[in-house]
Parts: C-alpha cells; sequence; structure tokens
C-alpha cells in the first residue's frame, strides 16, 4: 500500500452502493459518479490514498468507481455498521498510516452519511474536511434550491466546499483544505 503522502490528502468514497444509488436523481447521478472519477484521477497521480466505505448489508461499490482505483496501492473497502464512516472501522488508524488529514468528502447520502463521517473526522483532532457539489448527492426530496443551501451551508460551515471537483482541484494545486 502506498504511503508515500507528502500531501496529507485521501479521499473517501462513501457509501457508492446500488442501494443508495438507486434513490439519486439519473442526471445528478451521472454528474456525481463522473466527477468522482475525475477526482479519483487526480489522487490517483498524486499518490494520496483513496479509501472506500460501504454499509453493511447494501452491497458492494458501484464498479464505475472500483474499477478506476488501483487496489494494490489502496486498501480494500471498509465495512461500516453505522453512518459514521470511523466508527469501529479502523478508518482513523489507515488514515493515520498514511499520513492523511486532510480528507476529500464523496458519497451519498450528503445529508446523513456523508455528513455523520465528516463529523467523525471533526471530533477527532487534526482532520479537515473538503468537498464539491458534484461529489456529492442526497437522496431526500427537497427543492434543488432548499437541498443545494442546505448542503452548502453545513460543508462550509464545517470545511472548504466548492461547487464541483475541478475548483477543488484547482484549490488544492495551491493549498491544502483548510478551517
Amino acid at each position: 500500500m502506498n504511503s508515500a503522502n507528502s500531501s496529507g490528502i485521501a479521499g473517501l468514497i462513501i457509501d457508492m452502493q446500488p442501494h443508495f444509488l438507486q434513490n439519486i436523481e439519473k442526471k445528478e447521478k451521472r454528474i456525481m459518479i463522473n466527477s468522482q472519477i475525475e477526482l479519483i484521477h487526480y489522487l490517483s497521480e498524486r499518490g494520496a490514498p483513496i479509501i472506500i466505505l460501504e454499509y453493511l448489508g447494501d452491497g458492494k461499490t458501484i464498479e464505475e468507481i472500483t474499477k478506476e482505483i488501483d487496489f494494490s496501492k489502496n486498501e480494500k473497502p471498509l465495512i461500516k455498521r453505522i453512518d459514521d464512516g470511523f466508527y469501529h472501522t479502523g478508518l482513523h488508524v489507515l488514515l493515520k498510516k498514511h499520513k492523511s488529514k486532510n480528507l476529500i468528502l464523496m458519497g451519498i447520502n450528503a445529508m446523513s452519511c456523508v455528513k455523520a463521517t465528516a463529523e467523525g473526522a471533526l471530533s477527532r483532532k487534526g482532520y479537515k474536511i473538503c468537498t464539491a457539489r458534484n461529489l456529492i448527492a442526497e437522496k431526500e426530496k427537497y427543492t434543488d434550491k432548499e437541498m443545494n443551501h442546505s448542503i452548502e451551508n453545513y460543508y462550509s460551515a464545517v470545511g472548504t466546499f466548492f461547487r464541483t471537483e475541478k475548483e477543488l482541484t484547482a484549490f488544492l494545486e495551491k493549498s491544502l483544505c483548510s478551517k
């Protein structure tokens, strides 16, 4: 496994399983998956670890995502039993091993599992989080404006939030996640 991570960044892919994806609007799902693949390539080129978190009993992460990850350099998926990806999964130990303190969050559901994992990271000293609107999705039925407002407000308050993965990667070229 690659432990030479001079940037201190790790990508967390949360619950990108068919069970959760079936509730995401088709266009939003396509944009999210394509954006995640772009970010996986970006992180892989820089030697940053990519860690998959899967909810127990809800299947495997979709192949569109897993086929983009070199598992000879990255860990096998971690299984979680509750929304928080840090709770009894070994994620904290794995991130320590890779010297990753700057976490890029991707996945479903933005206001439950992704949020709980963000809170799990922030409750431990030293982690910083960032994400982009097109890297996360939410199944709940709100108007687009209400949902985007809630997601943006939360992630802007606790980390660094971007509209797109392209904005996020441009930021990473200059610095690391803040707050």
